[in-house]
Order: C-alpha cells, then sequence, then structure tokens
C-alpha cells in the first residue's frame, strides 16, 4: 500500500482517531496528582525520544528526497509548471493555449520553484529545499510565539515537539508543495497576535494573508484565526480600522508575486474559472474530521477554564476556519494534509494547557499518550515514504535513461508525457511521470500536467484538445509505460480515446518506456 493511499485512507484513520478519543475519555478518568520525581522522569525521557524519533525520521526522508525527488508525481508536475514558465510557456494558460494544467496554486510557489531550478538545474530535487527550510522555520517560530505568550521553557519544547509530529503526520509527503509555506505564515501570524497591538501587528498579518493567498486562493482561510485573535471587538472604530488595513496590505501581498510572471491577477482569475473542480469526496472528508478532532481535542481537554476564556477569539477562529479546512481538503479528494498550517494555533493552546500543568500526572500522561501515538504514526509514515522513495530509485533513473535515448536517437523530436491511469495514486507509470520536469528541462513543452484532467475535464476543454492533438499528425511523440496512453475511465472520456487510437500507434516498446507516434505504422522492435 503507498503511503500517499495510506494517508488518505479514512478506515486507517478513523481507526487512529477511535484508539486516541478512547485514549481521552480514560484519561479524563485518572488522577491530576503529581507523578513522583522517578517517575516524572520516565514520562520525560519517553516523550523525549519519541521527539528524537520524529526528527530523526523526517532527516531521512529529507535526505533521500533531495537526493531522488519526491515520489508523488504530483509535486513534479508543479515544478515542470514553473519549469515551463522559466522556458516561455504562460504560467496560467487557457485551453484555448493548448497548454492543459489544471492546478490551482498561485504564483509564488512557482516564483519560489522556478527560482531553485534556475540555481540549480531545471528538475532539480534541491526546489524541495526552501520547503524544508519554511517546514523548520514554523516550528521555531511555534516555539518563540509560546514563549513571548509567557509560557515556559518546557511547556514551549513540549508542545513544539507535538507540533512536529502533528506535521509529519498530516504532511508526510514532502516535496514542492505550498503547505509547509503555508504552515510558516500560519506561524507568523500567531507569533504576531503574541505581540504588542499596534499598526506593526495589524500590516504583518495582512501581509501574511495576503503571501497565503498567493500560493493559494484558499491560503488566507490559515491566517483567519490569527487575524480574528487580534480582532479588537470592544472597539468597533478601532475593529473596522484593523479589518481596512488588514484587507489592504493583504490585497498588496496577494498581487505582487504577479509582478515579471507575464500574467495579470485577471488572467489568473480566467484560469481558475476554466477549473471544474469534481465534487466532494466523501471518505476524505470523513478523515480530515477525525484529524481536526485529533488536532485539537488534546489541547483542548487539558486547556483550564481561564485560558478558554482567555483564548476565547482564538478558539472562534478555530472553529470557524478549520472545518472549511476540512472541506477544501475533501474536494477532488485532496487529503488530510490541507490541516497542516492550523497546528500551529493547536501547539499554542497545547503550551498554555501544558504551562498550567504541576508537571507530570496520570492525567497529563493519558492526553500525552494520545500525542505520542500520532507522532509513532508520523515518523512510520516518513521513514516509509523515504522507503519507497530509495525503492523506487532505480526504476527512476532507467525510465530516464529510456527517454534520454530516444531524444539521442531521435534528434529535434517532440516529446510529451502522456496519462494512462489517474484513478490510481501511484499507478504503474508513477516513475515517467516524475521525469515530466526533467523533460521541458530538455526542450521539450510541458502540454499536460499528469492530473490536468481531473480539474480541466469540461467538454469544451476536452474537445479543444482533441482538435489540438488527436485530430492530425504533428510528428509528436507520446511517452508511456505498460499500457496504452489515454485510457478512458473516470477522468479520461471515452472520446479522448477513441481519436488517440484511431491516429496513433505503439512505435517502440520496452519495459521501461513507450513510444506513440502517428507516423507509418511498422513493426516494433
Amino acid at each position: 500500500m503507498s503511503i500517499d493511499h495510506l494517508i488518505n485512507s479514512s478506515t486507517f484513520l478513523g481507526k487512529v482517531a477511535l484508539v486516541a478519543l478512547l485514549g481521552l475519555a480514560l484519561a479524563g478518568r485518572l488522577s491530576r496528582r503529581p507523578l513522583e520525581p522517578r517517575l516524572a522522569k520516565v514520562a520525560t525521557l519517553l516523550f523525549a525520544s519519541a521527539t528524537a524519533i520524529v526528527v530523526a525520521s523526517r532527516l531521512v526522508e529529507h535526505a533521500v528526497v533531495l537526493r531522488h525527488g519526491p515520489l508523488d508525481p504530483w509535486n513534479q508536475g508543479l515544478a515542470a509548471i514553473a519549469a515551463a514558465w522559466l522556458q516561455g510557456q504562460p504560467l496560467y494558460p487557457l485551453p484555448t493555449d493548448g497548454f492543459y494544467y489544471g492546478l490551482l496554486y498561485g504564483p509564488l510557489i512557482y516564483r519560489v520553484l522556478a527560482m531553485m531550478q534556475d540555481l540549480f538545474g531545471i528538475g532539480t530535487p534541491l526546489a524541495a529545499l526552501p520547503g524544508m527550510v519554511a517546514e523548520a522555520a514554523a516550528l521555531a517560530v511555534t516555539w518563540h510565539a509560546a514563549r513571548r505568550a509567557g509560557v515556559g521553557g518546557g511547556a514551549a519544547l513540549f508542545a513544539t515537539a507535538t507540533m512536529a509530529g502533528f506535521v509529519l503526520h498530516t504532511y508526510p509527503d514532502v516535496g514542492f508543495r505550498t503547505d509547509p509555506f503555508l504552515l510558516l505564515l500560519a506561524a507568523l501570524a500567531l507569533w504576531a497576535t503574541t505581540g504588542p497591538a499596534g499598526m506593526g501587528q495589524t500590516l504583518a498579518l495582512g501581509l501574511y494573508a495576503g503571501l497565503a493567498t498567493a500560493l493559494k486562493p484558499s491560503g488566507a482561510l490559515y491566517v483567519g484565526p490569527a487575524l480574528l485573535a487580534a480582532l479588537p471587538l470592544r472597539d468597533s472604530r478601532a475593529a473596522a480600522r484593523v479589518i481596512l488595513l488588514v484587507s489592504v496590505t493583504g490585497l498588496a501581498g496577494a498581487l505582487l508575486p504577479f509582478i515579471g510572471t507575464g500574467t495579470t491577477p485577471a488572467g489568473y482569475l480566467r484560469y481558475l474559472a476554466a477549473l471544474r473542480p469534481m465534487g466532494l469526496h466523501g471518505p476524505r472528508l470523513l478523515g480530515n474530521g477525525l484529524m481536526a478532532l485529533l488536532l485539537v481535542l488534546p489541547p483542548l481537554w487539558l486547556l483550564p477554564l481561564a485560558e478558554w476564556r482567555a483564548r476565547a477569539q482564538l478558539l472562534t477562529g478555530l472553529a470557524l476556519c478549520l472545518p472549511i479546512g476540512c472541506v477544501l481538503g475533501a474536494v477532488d479528494g485532496a487529503g488530510v494534509w490541507h490541516l497542516v498550517p492550523f497546528i500551529p494555533y493547536a501547539a499554542l493552546l497545547l503550551a498554555r494547557a501544558a504551562n498550567a500543568q504541576a508537571g507530570w500526572s496520570p492525567y497529563a500522561l493519558g492526553q500525552t499518550a494520545v500525542i505520542l501515538l500520532v507522532m509513532a504514526s508520523g515518523a512510520r509514515y516518513a521513514l516509509q515514504e523515504a522507503a519507497d522513495t530509495l525503492a523506487a530509485a532505480p526504476k527512476a533513473e532507467a525510465v530516464r535513461r529510456a527517454i534520454t535515448d530516444f531524444l539521442t536517437e531521435h534528434p529535434g523530436a517532440q516529446v510529451a508525457i502522456a496519462p494512462t491511469n489517474t484513478q490510481d495514486p501511484l499507478p504503474p507509470d508513477t516513475q515517467l511521470h516524475r521525469q515530466v520536469a526533467w523533460l521541458v528541462g530538455q526542450g521539450q513543452p510541458l502540454i499536460l500536467t499528469r492530473n490536468g484532467w481531473l480539474d480541466l475535464g469540461t467538454p469544451m476543454a476536452i474537445q479543444q484538445f482533441i482538435d489540438r492533438y488527436l485530430t492530425r499528425c504533428d510528428g509528436r511523440y507520446w511517452l508511456a509505460m505498460d499500457k496504452a496512453p489515454f485510457i478512458a475511465g473516470k477522468h479520461t472520456p471515452p472520446t479522448v480515446s477513441a481519436a488517440f487510437l484511431a491516429l496513433y500507434h505503439r512505435a517502440a516498446h520496452n519495459p521501461n518506456l513507450d513510444v506513440w507516434t502517428c507516423g507509418p505504422e511498422r513493426d516494433e522492435p
């Protein structure tokens, strides 16, 4: 079972959540008296060991990804769009432009990926490095936010270590995604709320909300709890002034990354309007809801009533924004990583709760058992992802060699990677689709990302694709593995498959690469 499937399995997550929630219920019946010093030291060592395992497993995963690249082809689609933009293609093409990306991310993530690929080469795994740095920085910022909020050093470390475990559990698939950057912006927003109120705080929150929106259309949602926490609700004029300043600053932060991209916000909105989400995925919604409960219940269970009152606005912000995140994470069957940027807020609540405890008690230890379960699960995910990536490395290298050999034998050939089976999380052609960014670096245009059909499946867009690429022989080669490209299925209409097979035939086949062309058919070698 692939890690991508495992992390999205509501059945598996449901089992974890059920055990955890039962643990919480049992912990509520335990004594709150402090443990004797010897047992308290054992509890501290146990938690420290779990933290060390979490950190070590993440570092191992980072090292593997920086060497071999992320396993999930979705990551390579993001890198390929940034690479194609470096090569002169539009960042947000419409179906009429002949390019089918189907990804809704804002310009900021593409600028980061483009910068790294411009420095280190198109298709480089080092493009994942800024996200790794952002994740580590988010942990440091959250720790400092807890300390600035008056939390003791031990409680702040406890909450930060817990945060690392939850990040590992919900985001084991390290790569080129926006999630670690959104995590950092949410942590910075939280940090701003722990400082003195004033113009600086307001402008910072607006900027973070704008940059988050420039990463992803829904990005400002993750700054929402901090914005509500900082809003002076008792003074309506001051609240209106804060909202105005946040809106202006947020708009500037959202628009700034468009400068120099060759596109405009209006063009981006037209691109978004051309997308067609396929709808809500019920099992993922259930899984996201269970993960949200795992995230907030341990700190809420431990939080004293006085802290509930003091953090009422932050809690209200979480109550409003977290369910929306659960729904967004279930559109098109996305996943629980949409909840990652909410983790700093839960970490601060946990830090306040831990700070109010008189050391270790059976009650606190029972709550911590739930956290340890999540940390162990996260470490397992990360190590499994690293192992899967290492196991796939020889195949990925063989696929790249096969493509290189074909391009060497056919100088000047125009090639594109075709989708074959997008229903499975990691289908047999995964290693081929992991080469899409590298292939752009070989001078090939990016026509279709692996998941492009998911959101560009309108009849008009499909017909435009057929008219442009599958109704005439333009000498282009389509690369595939094992099966015929454009197989009719859940995400590929039968009209596309029929048009392709009517014109194209397999010109070459080996275990690592199939080449399809529309030229005169001959016997396969």
